[in-house]
């Protein structure tokens, strides 16, 4: 049995990755936390390395920091090797805790597998016993299933995939029993085709749906490729396809055009080393993108109405104008009063009405600065 020894809060140094994989606690319940702290103490022991590294209890040290506690009970682990060795005890002693995300646990899942080596025919380069992935289950904590489907949605599908998982799009039985058999070729074409708003809250039927077409779509893509013949709609959605891959080329070839610069000019001037603005400029140039999508979208629906348009426009009728305009109103007018609807809406959906309602209101400013300019005239 180790023995409890109290220990300058000044000597406890905090693991470097700690963040990579942990998320702290925050908010009122935080806030009870520290509260239970100063009245009761330190209860259990926080546990460090032999160099004073904290392997497990960084809230608790965090807690004692800001409430102002000198000295805290440790468990000092002077049997652990090397930083390998001090890594698996900080995922497995923190693995699972409540507040993390998604992302994290699987990232700790994978990262842990990997420490521990699973039987799978392989030798292992050092001394460790190859652990079966029932063993690996047991020391997290979490069912084989669990820890499979963690490990399989982690390392088969796209970070795009993953993203819209997390934000509840579907679940995590839908992703690991349909989306992990897509290649990622696939996934990728699953989004190009029909965008996240439309896979957003799909059930697990709807999402089995979509995959069969996709894998169809790429059966028939494969067979025009051999010259045979396909149905104009799967033309049209490989002509979108191709278009979208090649407009994410163009603005990834962009980005990565300028971290090169951006490198070179870390290089040269040693000052701007410590700015890091490549993430930031990437998201935005995905964001243009998204954009630039939308925009294509609705001009193929323009192009593909322009017949139509040219003879309502020749046919022009006021008072059907008018009424339309009347009609329209009247159909929007009830959505003025649903505050609470739009308060328990997502910020991202939020965003995409106030998108639709840009583009209304630039169009009636376009056709009102018209009518205006008639009457000046």
């Amino acid at each position: 049995m180790q023995n409890t020894i109290n220990l300058s809060i000044e000597a406890i140094k905090i693991h470097p990755r700690n963040t990579e994989f942990f998320d702290d606690i925050n908010g009122a319940e935080y806030e009870t936390f520290k509260d239970s702290i100063r009245e009761e103490g330190i209860l259990t022991p926080l546990i460090v390395a032999s160099d004073m590294t904290l392997l497990s209890g960084h809230q608790r040290l965090k807690a004692a920091q800001e409430i102002g506690i000198k000295s805290l009970p440790v468990i000092i682990r002077e049997d652990l090797g090397g930083e390998d060795e001090k890594l698996k005890i900080l995922l497995a002693a923190n693995f699972g805790r409540s507040k993390n995300d998604e992302t994290k646990q699987r990232k700790i899942a994978v990262e842990y597998v990997k420490l521990r080596g699973l039987k799978n025919g392989q030798k292992l380069c050092d001394n460790r016993r190859a652990l079966t992935q029932e063993d690996i289950a047991k020391e997290l904590g979490v069912s084989i299933r669990t820890l499979n489907e963690m490990l399989e949605i982690e390392r088969k599908l796209t970070p795009e995939i993953k993203e819209i998982l997390d934000n509840g799009a579907f679940t995590k039985t839908t992703a690991s029993k349909i989306l992990v058999k897509l290649s990622k070729e696939e996934q990728t074409e699953l989004l190009t085709v029909y965008g996240k708003e439309i896979i957003d809250g799909v059930t697990q039927k709807q999402m089995q749906e979509y995959s069969d077409k996709i894998k169809g779509l790429e059966s028939e893509l494969k067979s025009a490729n051999s010259n045979s013949s396909i149905s104009h709609d799967t033309a049209e959605l490989i002509k979108e396809r191709d278009e979208a891959k090649q407009k994410e080329r163009y603005e990834y070839e962009k980005a990565q055009k300028y971290k090169r610069e951006w490198e070179a000019l870390k290089c040269r001037q040693p000052e701007v080393r410590e700015i890091e603005k490549i993430p930031v400029d990437y998201e935005d140039l995905k964001l243009k993108l998204r954009e630039t999508e939308k925009e294509l979208k609705h001009q193929k629906f323009i192009n593909e109405n322009r017949i139509e348009t040219d003879k309502i426009v020749k046919e022009f009728n006021f008072e059907l104008f008018y009424d339309s305009c009347r009609e329209f109103t009247g159909a929007v007018s009830t959505y003025q009063f649903a505050d609470e609807r739009f308060e328990k809406t997502r910020r991202q959906e939020l965003q995409e009405y106030l998108n639709e309602i840009d583009s209304v209101e630039k169009l009636l400013n376009i056709i009102k600065n018209k009518i205006t300019g008639s009457m000046n005239v």
